[in-house]
């Protein structure tokens, strides 16, 4: 289509996607004042913060053959329906589990946006250039929420209520609802698509019950261990049901034999690994500006574009050098850089240096940018043609799942390491204070002011032993992502002279 309606449908279906992306993160620089008006325990802030991920994640495949069955447009328009509901009710949430409970709706809802609009624009522009600049500006826009959400956040904080975050959600969706129908065309409906329901509840109560594990081994109870362990058994039997069903079906949710392929699986791998360092480190990142370098939410949201313009410099500067080198070396490369940025970031947090911090973590972010370039591509070149789309579900479910098991997990180590150094100030304080203390920084801030300097030096302690552990895993990553990803030398796999550009 070489007419301009083509094109205007496009920003129906971009700014969607900029605020799905950005409803990710937006909630980072809030935490602080949200715990404070709510009461949020730790555990509560972090399902606040992941829930949303972990829905999207959850839902993206399912959603897929939704769209293939319903339509999607249709999907797509009650998607965003949903969208700016949930951000209205999350956006006025009197209590800490209205708004978790709203954000798992949102994420569902948010869920909706990709697979319907990626599908539309397949729709909208049949010729293949046209397709590739359309999908390139749906993706940058996705990008832009990602680096956006942090920064808007801020600004909104400094002269409205934390809940005002949620309003441009609910402005975009409605401006979907009320053109979409006439701009947007509707696809062609398969109605013999197969929906796997069953399947998709196993692998929901998969990802949630570890989760919830992980989080209910923060609580240093013999009632928080047994929780745990329960949910762990329960993560296992739900996926080992889940991967029984799958071999099982001819048309399952997941194909999971894509996995028997040695390159698709450390390409998945490794994404998802990247996925949970980027997910978490952020998250962590946004609070120790504001609760130890004592930023104010607007010069937080700033710098929180720093590292966000690091990872999109280094996903532009990866294709370029597989001028010269193999997509696999560019990815080590990329990893080496990052886990150096860890390095600068885990020994310059307990001294307060907030330039070094940022240096450090942008440094790690631009490590990152080249997998998140061509990671996806290596994954869809691995496997048949016939699977493209699987394997494309697969690469950005594991992308949205790490970054949501990021926060999760990286979270509730750093509430572990926070706590363990404090424990020789509890001694000297009562019962009400020491409570406060096991709840959070932003609690103890409040009701024990005289361990403020004590408090901020246990976080910066608590992050930077999460960027050092970081930095070693990235360092394993990198010297495993070569011999792993090298191609076997099947026509499927041998992706790496045609990835070069």
């Amino acid at each position: 289509m070489n007419g301009p309606a083509p094109w205007r449908a496009l920003v129906l279906l971009a700014l969607p996607a900029l605020v799905v992306a950005m409803d990710q993160n937006v909630l980072f620089l809030a935490l602080p004042t949200l715990t404070a008006e709510l009461g949020a325990s730790v555990v509560s802030q972090l399902w606040v913060s992941d829930i949303y991920g972990l829905m999207v994640a959850v839902f993206l495949i399912p959603f897929g053959a939704l769209a293939d069955r319903i339509g999607r447009r249709r999907l797509l328009l009650a998607g965003a329906a949903g969208f700016a509901i949930f951000s209205l009710i999350a956006a006025f949430a009197p209590s800490v589990e209205v708004l978790i409970t709203a954000r798992a709706l949102l994420g569902i809802a948010g869920a909706t946006i990709a697979p319907a609009s990626l599908g539309l624009i397949v729709t909208l522009f049949p010729d293949v250039g046209d397709r590739a600049r359309a999908i390139g500006l749906w993706m940058a826009c996705f990008m832009v929420g990602i680096a956006l959400g942090p920064s808007l956040g801020g600004l909104l904080l400094e002269h409205l209520w934390w809940g005002a975050v949620f309003l441009p959600g609910v402005v975009v969706m409605l401006a979907v609802l009320v053109t979409g129908r006439r701009a947007l065309p509707e696809s062609e409906i398969k109605a013999d698509t197969s929906l796997d329901v069953a399947g998709a509840l196993l692998l929901g109560t998969a990802i949630l019950s570890l989760v919830f594990s992980l989080k209910a081994a923060v609580l240093s109870s013999v009632a928080g261990a047994s929780t745990a362990v329960g949910g762990f058994v329960l993560s296992v039997l739900a996926l080992s049901a889940f991967i029984w069903r799958s071999r099982r079906r001819s048309r399952p949710l997941l194909p999971v034999s894509l996995f028997a392929q040695r390159r698709f699986t450390a390409a998945v791998g490794l994404m998802t690994v990247c996925a949970v360092l980027i997910g978490g480190t952020y998250f962590y990142f946004a609070q120790y500006l504001q609760l130890a370098a004592e930023l104010s939410p607007v010069e937080a949201g700033l710098v929180m574009i720093v590292p966000a313009v690091a990872l999109g410099l280094g996903s532009a500067i990866g294709p370029v050098l597989t001028r010269w080198i193999t997509p696999a070396q560019t990815l080590a490369i990329g990893l080496l850089v990052a886990a150096g940025g860890f390095a600068v970031l885990a020994t310059t947090l307990d001294e307060g240096g907030v330039r070094f911090a940022i240096i450090g973590f942008s440094l790690a972010y631009l490590g990152f940018g080249p997998g998140a370039a061509l990671g996806t591509d290596i994954i869809v070149g691995t496997v048949p043609s016939r699977d493209a789309g699987a394997s494309s579900a697969i690469s950005e479910t594991g992308t949205e799942l790490g970054q949501a098991f990021g926060i999760a997990a990286l979270g509730s180590a750093g509430t572990v390491i926070y706590r363990s150094y404090l424990a020789p100030y509890v001694e000297n304080l009562d019962a009400d204070q020491t409570h406060a203390l096991h709840e959070g920084v932003m609690e103890t801030l409040e009701r024990v002011p005289g361990l403020t300097d004590v408090v901020q030096t246990a976080f910066a302690h608590s992050f930077a032993l999460i960027a050092a552990g970081a930095a070693l895993v990235t360092l394993v990553l990198a010297a495993l992502a070569i011999p792993l990803l090298r191609p076997s030398g099947s026509p499927s796999e041998a992706r790496d002279t045609a990835l070069r550009i």
